[in-house]
């Protein structure tokens, strides 16, 4: 009896790696049929409902039957890059709205460096002057800076509110009568919210040029003032030269800084009013958010190239421009 038990154990033992065997490739089986019959059309079911123009010429039938095949291929181990992998980049130029936030984007990446370098240089050159309270003067202008955009386009948000806001009730002290939306008109919306971005952060171009310009050789302005050159031919002849690594670093800063624009944006309008002041960051967040993730990551893709190709011609030029001392 002992014998017969332990030669059915020896039996089940060596049977057993069969049988193990079998269950996983019947537990895979089922788990491949699964996702054959309902994931993928989960998966793919987002583009139909909102009426993808590829689904509706040929019909959802066909549409939903390419999208599975595509996804069971690579569950499968085959890769098949063909017909939607690229709907992604039609659909984005062809969506006004994706337009609109590359419009927006531009308009904040390229207009708000060029005022933050501006005022910035004539803030360090200020300030570089002997001037009383100038310490103090330049820690007010910077600590705008470290504060983070989100609280500070509350507090803008607060200040320019129409009827509640603290402008509005200045102006009525003053006697300025009516409500003035501040944040309610499309036009004026990205305007005001590149005022609030160069005002916020102007102190760090600003400290970066002061740098520069404290690194400027006194020699240099004498011998500018022994050959007859005034202040202008001085600054253009000598500063300025002297000054392009400090400009780069502010170009190269400000524009990453203001293409990736977020925050502030979402802080001031949302976005808003519609779609007037929605950045690209802002679109790929809730295109992401809305069960888009394959899209959102397509048209960052597209937001990188937008950021580099500015950055790159910028710093070449610059590059061209620069004197070593």
């Amino acid at each position: 009896m002992r014998t017969a038990q332990i030669d059915e154990i020896n039996l089940l033992v060596m049977e057993f790696p069969q049988a193990f065997d079998g269950f996983l490739k019947l537990f895979f089986t089922e788990h491949i049929a699964f996702l054959r019959d309902h994931v993928a059309d989960r998966v793919f079911q987002g583009p139909r409902l909102r009426g993808d123009s590829h689904h509706m010429e040929h019909g959802d039938a066909a549409g939903g039957c390419h999208s599975r095949a595509k996804l069971l291929g690579r569950l499968n181990g085959d890769w098949m890059a063909s017909g939607d992998y690229r709907n992604p980049q039609i659909r984005f130029f062809s969506d006004k709205r994706a337009m609109n936030a590359i419009g927006v984007t531009l308009l904040f990446g390229l207009v708000s460096p060029l005022l933050l370098n501006v005022f910035g240089l004539l803030l360090a050159l200020l300030f570089d002057s002997k001037i009383k309270g100038k310490v103090f003067a330049r820690t007010a202008v910077y600590m705008p800076s470290i504060i983070s955009p989100l609280i500070m386009g509350y507090l803008w948000t607060l200040i320019l509110s129409p009827s509640t806001g603290v402008l509005d009730k200045s102006l009525e002290q003053l006697g300025v009568n009516g409500s003035f939306d501040w944040m309610g008109d499309p036009k004026k919306a990205i305007w005001l919210i590149i005022i609030v971005n160069v005002w916020q952060f102007v102190g760090g171009p600003m400290m970066i040029y002061l740098a520069g310009l404290q690194s400027v050789p006194m020699d240099l302005y004498e011998s500018a003032k022994i050959d007859g050159a005034n202040t202008w031919q001085s600054f253009k002849n000598v500063t300025w030269p002297l000054l392009y690594p400090s400009a780069r670093i502010n170009i190269f800063t400000n524009i990453i800084g203001s293409m990736a624009v977020f925050d502030i944006i979402m802080a001031i309008t949302g976005g808003g009013p519609g779609y007037a002041t929605e950045s690209l960051s802002i679109y790929i967040y809730r295109q992401s958010f809305n069960g888009f993730a394959g899209y959102a990551t397509a048209v960052a893709i597209i937001m990188f190239i937008l950021i580099v190709i500015p950055i790159a011609v910028s710093l070449r030029w610059m590059r061209s421009k620069e004197i070593e001392m």
